[in-house]
């Protein structure tokens, strides 16, 4: 069976799982790439070890229509093509599937609160592209339910988990953590940077001389910068980090501060808990009552209110048992999120399509 993937670009949380998937019997599999990278993405471009093509080989703005893909779809003639969005090019491939009689899944991470402020034309348009749909692959729960908003049957709902190499972060030796706090991302207002600062101070005024890592780029780097300083709270500020060398930073901090205003995901908390790090998130982020639980991995905050985030900081950073309690316990939850258990879930999304003689053999 031929399976496309259509994706935007190169990710190193995705294609460690394409690899895997490529290697599944009865699957012939085929990754179509908008374009090599994003504007706001600083990844390395690295060889990927499955068949793939990029639809363009330029860095693409965010709407894309590669008009290329009617010639690489006829060519290539899947028999299932997954679609991980809405953009032009997408949408071309959808409508593709349905002419040709072939079978069409939409791949997305996304919630009822990360979509909440769609357009009635967006939501239009979900409706459409579901309704001629034949399997749904989510990355959590929290998607599947979002499936389950739009009247889709539970037997067409997969889930394929977001996931990293757990074994690369898991801590090997002791090290000196030097950080008490750290913020990494897009420094930008949805990843919530100044919120941190303020944490910062409020926690350094009742524990003083604390240090924090920063790690990522963004435009409120400045202004985030300017407000450490003002308030001379000690930090280290290591730019943006390609995933292969953002480790060593992990292992160095204590506790992992996620306080997002909307995330659907949130795959750094996959990182920062397989690190043995407790996470302290916004109940914004996809992974809040999923992956994070309340008191056991680390701490959920329905709000920003200072001093109820900073007592549960203080907590930790004042109880050794507590923590290496709570840092065991974030090495254990990532245990299930793996790439593999990543693959499979794509595999069983598509295995129903495969003729079962091939399927059984």
């Amino acid at each position: 069976m031929k399976l496309l993937i259509i994706t935007n670009i190169p990710t190193p949380y995705r294609d460690p799982i394409y690899t895997i998937l490529s290697k599944y019997d009865n699957i012939d599999l085929f990754v179509f790439y908008c374009s090599l990278s994003e504007p706001n993405r600083k990844w390395n471009y690295r060889y990927l070890d499955f068949n793939h093509k990029f639809l363009s080989k330029h860095e693409n703005k965010f709407v894309r229509l590669n008009f290329n893909i009617l010639k690489e779809l006829n060519q290539l003639n899947p028999d299932v093509v997954i679609t991980s969005g809405f953009n032009f090019t997408m949408l071309i491939a959808w409508l593709w599937s349905i002419i040709k009689f072939k079978k069409h899944i939409p791949f997305s991470d996304g919630n009822i609160h990360s979509e909440s402020n769609l357009s009635f034309l967006h939501k239009i348009l979900r409706m459409l592209v579901y309704r001629y749909s034949d399997a749904f692959l989510g990355s959590s729960q929290k998607t599947l339910d979002l499936y389950k908003s739009y009247k889709i049957d539970q037997k067409k709902l997969f889930k394929s988990c977001l996931s990293v190499d757990n074994k690369k972060f898991f801590p090997k030796i002791k090290v000196n953590k030097i950080f008490d706090l750290m913020f990494c991302g897009q420094f930008i207002q949805r990843k919530n940077p100044l919120f941190f600062v303020e944490l910062a101070k409020f926690v350094n005024d009742k524990k003083p001389g604390i240090n924090v890592l920063l790690v990522g780029e963004g435009p409120l780097k400045f202004n985030t910068l300017t407000k450490l300083n003002e308030y001379e709270i000690s930090y280290f500020d290591a730019g943006f980090v390609q995933s292969s060398e953002i480790i060593s930073y992990y292992h160095s901090s204590k506790l992992f501060i996620f306080p997002t205003l909307k995330e659907p995901w949130g795959l750094v908390a996959n990182e920062a808990l397989a690190s043995g790090l407790p996470v302290f998130v916004s109940s914004f982020a996809g992974v809040a009552n999923e992956l994070i639980i309340d008191g056991y991995n680390g701490f959920i905050f329905d709000d920003f209110e200072l001093n109820s985030w900073s007592e549960k900081i203080l907590n930790l950073l004042n109880d050794d048992i507590l923590y290496d309690k709570i840092s065991n316990n974030s090495i254990l939850s990532v245990k299930s999120y793996t790439n593999n258990s990543a693959a499979e879930g794509i595999f069983n999304s598509v295995k129903q399509f495969v003729y079962e003689d091939s399927y059984c053999s």
